[in-house]
């Protein structure tokens, strides 16, 4: 009787353990997902950023080229503009030959 007893003890002892290492495996599970959580959430976050910085550079070139079109526009209708303004037309029509490659 006392034998049996014994090993009934160290078959719930065995037990425990087994749910013991089955919970820490799942801690450790739901630490490693809280840190792929808050990685995902820095990457959206940075994503937003660039999003928003890539759509002012949008703005700026489009307001740049509006710009250079305006001036082209301008020298092909008053021909005698002075040669500043003509290297200005000039580096515009080239720096929208570099832009839109």
């Amino acid at each position: 009787m006392v034998t049996a007893s014994a090993v009934e003890a160290r078959k719930d002892a065995e037990r425990s353990q087994r749910n013991l290492k089955e919970l820490e495996e799942q801690i450790q599970n739901d630490d490693r997902l809280e840190l792929v959580e808050a990685s995902l959430k820095n990457t959206q976050e940075r994503s937003d950023e660039l999003e928003f910085q890539l759509s002012r550079l949008k703005h700026v070139c489009v307001q740049k080229f509006h710009s250079c079109a305006v001036l082209y526009a301008t020298h092909r209708l008053i021909p005698s503009l002075k040669p500043r303004k003509r290297y200005l037309m000039l580096s515009c029509q080239s720096s929208q030959i570099r832009t839109s490659s």
